[in-house]
């Protein structure tokens, strides 16, 4: 059973360098086992890309950490700062 964890929504213009570029971070400061997708998961009614059709989520082989999710979330978010 795959464990599925969505990361960040993706634009619809530019989601192929925000895909490369998102996967380059958290490949750089974590070290466990996941896999990144690009699936089509609903985003929030706020979130500016809802409708792009590409969502990055990370796929475990076993459940993570809450924190681990939440560190991984929080290098997306600040990934430019």
């Amino acid at each position: 059973m795959e464990n599925v964890y969505v990361m960040k929504q993706l634009s619809g213009s530019n989601w192929e360098f925000e895909r490369d570029h998102c996967g380059a971070v958290l490949r750089q400061r974590f070290t466990e086992a996941f896999k990144l997708e690009v699936r089509d998961y609903p985003a929030g009614k706020h979130n500016k890309n809802r409708n792009s059709g590409h969502t990055l989520v990370a796929v475990f082989n076993e459940s993570p950490s809450n924190e681990l999710v939440a560190e991984m979330r929080w290098s997306l978010h600040v990934r430019f700062g």
